[in-house]
């Protein structure tokens, strides 16, 4: 090359393809190794698993509350793993989701909105015909506390729901 007056050969630096290949190689043993993190553990899940079983019983009593001549109930599934808002005339139908488009209020664990709560299972105890009903009071319409006792890998944690004031609250 020939070289003009007054001008300067200038070197342009650039990553090699071995720069690049060893950047990705990092990359990739950073995100395998953060990756567990990113999904929860089992405690984890089974909170989860209590808090939102929890919201759903409160949200059926506040049906109860306002529907008095058609009370709400959690139907709980065979399997262990699934229940169900519905109203006392159609307790094998779930109500529907609100907010959604006409959607079933139908939880499975590990399933939709429950996706991530794939090892939880449940057993009731206190519950009769695998129903929790509730009169227009929002107190449950038998006379014994219903238990409902979660468990997972990471342990387990109960739900007891009064008979006598219908409050809900986990041990």
């Amino acid at each position: 090359m020939k070289r003009s007056p007054g001008y300067y050969f200038v070197r342009v630096r650039a990553f090699t393809l071995v720069d690049i290949l060893v950047t990705i190689a990092v990359m990739a043993i950073v995100i395998a190794v953060a990756a567990p993190s990113f999904t929860p553990d089992d405690r984890a899940r089974l909170i989860g698993a209590v808090n939102m079983m929890v919201a759903d019983i409160e949200y059926a009593q506040s049906l109860s509350l306002s529907a008095p001549s058609n009370h709400a109930l959690v139907r709980f599934g065979d399997d262990g793993a699934s229940y169900w808002v519905a109203y006392e005339s159609d307790p094998e139908t779930p109500a529907t989701m609100p907010g959604a488009a006409g959607d079933p209020f139908l939880v499975q664990f590990g399933v939709d909105r429950a996706s991530l709560l794939f090892d939880v299972s449940f057993t009731t105890v206190g519950v009769t015909d695998s129903k929790l009903v509730f009169d227009e009071f929002a107190r449950l319409a038998t006379l014994d506390e219903a238990r409902i006792t979660l468990t997972n890998a990471g342990g387990s944690m109960e739900i007891v729901i009064s008979s006598a004031t219908g409050s809900v609250r986990i041990e």
